[in-house]
């Protein structure tokens, strides 16, 4: 290396070539005293300019000390690194890296995923607000891969991160990320386009994606502030929805068309505050068709509200009002009505719910029959009484007629 030294820009380096071994962030905390992290630092350095603007390059590997096991993460990279009051890239190319995602939350806690992340591209501003431009793969073991291609900012400068994103998923497998999120039930992956901006309690959203569970667009702001859950102006528009593979229960196979609406908070600690409306515009569920289904709800003060509610499955029409107490002691009464001319487009559904098997013998018949009827239902979702009546004339179904 050549050093130099200048009165006002301090100490500089020309043809600096390091091979580190090991070394300890303690002993260059002097000079980048900005340095958020704890841990050593091995492989080749090349660096030329002054310690507070500073053109490097090189391969290395951080043993991070601050994540329990200290796991390794390595990257190959080139590009300028200033210094002072925080750490700032400055046109900095990241060719190749496998990252632990340990390391990772240090800087951003909000990343609650599992594994490696093997990212490629530029990194340009700040550290704790730098942009990041290319593409982002998430590996968790043996676990199928996911990857994002894109722009994303994260800004950590206040208690409240936000972020800014527009990438594609290409795809995200929900298998790859099931360690991290045990209760996720979906099935298959997403690809497409998605977009965020705002803090994580606060994010406006825009998505366009569609995979093995159906195509979906999303628009609008969500939020999650433990134990709150925040929904604004949220429009949910999908095609050929299957609920078996958004669930994870096989016996849910759908493929429904229609449109969801949101706006309220939703806190595991008391009741919800919002309004929901859904409309379904066609469809089927386990083949049968689903010609239409609306719903408009509310709920305030501890009482949910269906202002109204249809749907037509099979041939079977059904509708209802009314309002349900939350907890106990708050109380409602919701009326439902049921009529059909026939059921014989329920057949397959009686078939699944029953368990029952046909063959080619003659004797066995499909469902049929004419049914009418009526449910109240009174009290609070989790004391609920309920009285009806239901009649159903020239019922066939297998062997059994009524």
């Amino acid at each position: 290396l050549v050093a130099v030294v200048d009165s006002a820009r301090g100490l500089g380096v020309r043809r600096l070539r390091l091979q580190l071994h090991q070394v300890n962030l303690d002993k260059v905390r002097p000079f980048l005293d900005t340095l958020p992290f704890d841990g050593r630092l091995s492989g080749p350095v090349q660096a030329d300019g002054w310690l507070d603007d500073v053109t490097a390059s090189g391969t290395l590997t951080f043993a991070d000390a601050a994540v329990e096991g200290t796991p390794e993460s390595r990257f190959r990279f080139a590009g300028g690194i200033r210094t002072g009051t925080t750490l700032t890239f400055r046109d900095f190319q990241v060719f190749e890296s496998d990252i632990d995602m340990g390391t990772v939350k240090r800087l951003a806690p909000a990343a609650a995923l599992e594994g490696r992340l093997a990212a490629s591209g530029t990194l340009e501003g700040p550290l704790d607000n730098a942009t990041f431009d290319g593409t982002a793969v998430h590996r968790d073991g043996d676990r199928p891969e996911s990857r994002m291609i894109g722009t994303a900012r994260l800004d950590t400068r206040t208690d409240e991160p936000e972020v800014e994103a527009d990438g594609r998923l290409d795809p995200l497998v929900f298998e790859g990320i099931r360690r991290s999120f045990p209760t996720l039930p979906s099935q298959g992956g997403l690809a497409g386009r998605v977009t965020l901006r705002g803090p994580i309690t606060r994010l406006a959203m825009f998505a366009d994606v569609q995979g093995e569970l159906g195509a979906v667009q999303a628009d609008g702001i969500v939020g999650i502030d433990q134990p709150r859950f925040v929904a604004d102006g949220l429009s949910v528009a999908f095609q050929r929805l299957d609920l078996a593979m958004l669930t994870g229960r096989p016996e849910l196979a759908t493929s429904l068309d229609g449109l969801l609406t949101a706006t309220g908070v939703l806190d595991t600690t008391r009741a919800p505050e919002g309004r929901l409306q859904f409309l379904l515009d066609g469809g089927n569920i386990r083949g049968i068709p689903m010609d239409s289904a609306a719903l408009a709800a509310s709920a305030a003060d501890g009482v949910v509200r269906v202002d109204s509610m249809s749907a037509d499955i099979g041939g079977v029409h059904t509708s209802g009002s009314g309002t349900l107490g939350w907890h106990a002691p708050r109380r409602g009464e919701m009326n439902f009505t049921l009529s059909a001319d026939s059921l014989v487009r329920l057949d397959s559904l009686a078939l699944a719910f029953t368990g029952l098997k046909r063959d080619t013998s003659g004797a066995w018949r499909t469902l049929d029959g004419v049914a009418s009827g009526d449910l109240r239902v009174r009290g609070s979702l989790d004391s609920l009484e309920a009285s009806g009546r239901l009649v159903v004339n020239g019922l066939l179904f297998e062997r059994a007629r009524l």
